[in-house]
Parts: structure tokens; sequence; C-alpha cells
């Protein structure tokens, strides 16, 4: 499948009887001096479905996809920092924290810090050869 030149494109991972099992989106910055960069969104596997690799080779797919676009350089997302899980999982495929911002969500009282995070992609210039 060849990447939408465009940056944005979702990914999604159904079981061999059709359901879906999870899925992953690419949404690239529109800004012209922001166009480098695309944030990872939507990222979800169905409970049933959790705990069998298929959110790693999501992100994969997703990483693989996002080195074909041109000039797009970065990755970012957040991710809810007291989830380790997810978070180990994003820092496997090479995405690195960059900041953190306390009570970003707020359930029912309860505030969730989010992590930023960012992976490079070899087209970045801050990438050593």
């Amino acid at each position: 499948m060849a990447p939408p030149a465009s940056g944005h494109f979702f990914l999604g991972a159904f079981a061999p009887d059709g359901p879906l099992l999870g899925c992953i989106g690419s949404e690239r910055e529109l800004l012209p001096q922001q166009r480098h960069s695309a944030r990872v969104v939507s990222m979800m596997v169905a409970p049933a479905a959790q705990r069998r690799g298929i959110g790693q080779q999501l992100l994969a797919a997703c990483i693989h996809q996002a080195e074909q676009v041109p000039g797009l350089e970065q990755l970012t997302l957040t991710v809810t920092a007291s989830n380790p899980h997810v978070v180990r999982l994003y820092e496997r495929a090479g995405f690195r924290a960059w900041g953190l911002l306390p009570r970003a969500i707020v359930v029912r009282g309860v505030g969730y810090d989010q992590l930023h995070m960012v992976r490079l992609l070899p087209s970045s210039p801050l990438i050593c050869p």
C-alpha cells in the first residue's frame, strides 16, 4: 500500500473473520512551518485483543508509512503518563519523552498527566549518519 503523500492516514488491524481489533492514525501538521511533523492519533486496541502484539504491529506499520511520506521528519504523540504499559510500548518503538502536562485530562475530578513524546524519522536532520 502506498502511503498518502499528505501524511494523513489511518490503519486498522482486523480479525480473519472481519471485526476491527485496533486502529492508529497519523495527522500531519497543517501550518507550513510545522509540516515536517505529524501526530500519532486514535491508537486503540479492543480489550479482547490486547496483549497479543496488535498495538506493537499497528505502531510499527504507522512508523513505516510515515517514513515514506516526503518531508516528514518526526512523529509526536501524547499518552497518559500513569499508563506504564503503553508508555513502554512507545519507548520500545523509539519514542522519547520531552515533556509532561500536569492534569491535562480531568475525569470526575481526577487529573491525569499527559506525557509528550517524539520519534525522529530517518529523514530528520537531527539524526546522525
